[in-house]
């Protein structure tokens, strides 16, 4: 029965295109934060029927989080300006704590539930991803008709639109509105793949990270995985030889599956020039053009604004970028930095970020004290993230805390094999 809420918990935030609320929070209540309602009682009873089963880390970890909230909270003390950043505050707090309570029922699952109930979440969360972007790509092609069907009922209840490059092609995002958070979750979903040995998971989640066309989310990876090799490749009971053709065996392995990738493309759309098309307007390395010059303004206007010591220490307040983005971008189109390592430095100062940030340590430690091959992947997991975060925002989501205390507290049974990421 718990593996069982466990699992319609973590399949939940697969889907953020749709609102219970009709739009009128400030949030949008999606399918997990309803399913948070059923998690934290489940952890709770848990905690009170057998309290030996929660590991001291998640002890730690709940500390943590205690004190990121509330450092967020006093923020408003100075820096409240309008009544979102209440609602958000109160987001945030849900989305952590109920994300705690995942770690306490996933940790106290024995390895052979912990693997039986990830490799669910895995293929349902694949084939949930695959029927919302077969929707987006039917919109892209036949909009018109579908604009027809719509009302106002369903406009509020379901976002199905696709961002989309000009008119060239639909970014598809599965059940995430934004393909970079799609990226993310499509990274999540192969670092956990590849911790349980579902290669075949692990190569459709690849082909579909790339069908996001979001630069930070496909550079973050490969960087992210390409470390990961060489500390396979490197560790000290490696033989050398052995070491060489890891890494060699792996790298070639990412350039054929890029390449597969691009042929596939090739294959469905016929033009080459196509292709060339997408390639220069999303991966383009000209900061003038595009929504590159957009983001590296947004990260100089944040620091421009950290001008006294109490603002760089405490910052503005939590939620506060949206008030001092809109005015300057317009449009509503940037709601904070692009960055959560600027963000929270702009809202919760060195504080708040030194708060943040200690999460990330507490885990990456955890991590390091038992650094074997068949944990590597839980590595990888981690450096993603870490990476994504420089570029984007993503606290607001269940999955990214899923992936980080995922990482924290599965047990490496023998269901964990001596793979490559």
């Amino acid at each position: 029965m718990v593996a069982a809420i466990l699992l319609l918990f973590l399949l939940s935030t697969t889907v953020y295109r749709v609102d219970f609320s009709l739009g009128h929070l400030g949030f949008k209540l999606v399918p997990s934060l309803i399913m948070s309602a059923v998690l934290v009682p489940t952890a709770a009873l848990l905690l009170l029927n057998d309290p030996g089963k929660v590991k001291k880390d998640i002890g730690i970890i709940t500390l943590y989080s205690i004190l990121l909230v509330s450092i967020c909270g006093l923020s408003l003390l100075w820096g409240y300006e309008d009544i979102l950043q209440f609602k958000r505050l109160l987001l945030f707090s849900l989305v952590l704590f109920a994300s705690v309570c995942f770690a306490v029922i996933l940790g106290s699952l024995d390895p052979d539930r912990q693997r039986s109930t990830l490799c669910k979440f895995v293929r349902h969360g694949i084939a949930i991803y695959i029927m919302f972007s077969a929707f987006q790509v039917a919109f892209f092609k036949r909009g018109e008709f579908f604009l027809t069907m719509a009302n106002p009922f369903i406009n509020n209840f379901f976002a199905p639109y696709p961002q989309t490059i000009g008119s060239l092609l639909p970014r598809l995002s599965g059940g995430f509105i934004d393909p970079n958070l799609a990226g993310y979750f499509l990274a999540l979903i192969f670092f956990i793949s590849s911790y349980l040995g579902l290669s075949r998971y692990r190569i459709i989640s690849f082909i579909l990270l790339i069908l996001t066309f979001s630069r930070s989310a496909i550079f973050g990876f490969i960087l992210s995985y390409l470390a990961s090799l060489v500390l396979k490749a490197y560790r000290k009971d490696v033989p050398a030889r052995e070491a060489y053709l890891n890494l060699t065996g792996a790298l070639g392995y990412t350039a054929v599956s890029l390449v597969l990738t691009t042929a596939v493309l090739l294959v469905l759309f016929k033009y080459a020039d196509l292709i060339a098309s997408v390639i220069s307007v999303r991966f383009g390395t000209d900061l003038q053009a595009g929504s590159g010059k957009i983001h590296v303004d947004l990260i100089g206007y944040a620091l421009s604004q950290l001008d006294n010591p109490f603002s760089l220490f405490c910052g503005h307040g939590f939620n506060s970028s949206f008030i001092y983005v809109n005015p300057i971008f317009g449009g509503g189109k940037y709601a904070n930095f692009h960055s959560e390592f600027i963000t929270f430095l702009f809202e919760e100062g060195i504080v708040g970020l030194a708060a943040y940030l200690s999460i990330y340590l507490f885990i990456a430690t955890r991590l390091a004290q038992d650094l074997r091959a068949r944990r590597l992947p839980l590595v990888s997991l981690l450096m993603s993230f870490f990476l994504f975060n420089i570029f984007y925002q993503q606290y607001m989501f269940f999955y990214y805390w899923i992936g980080l205390f995922t990482a924290l507290v599965v047990e490496p049974g023998r269901h964990a094999k001596e793979a490559l990421p």
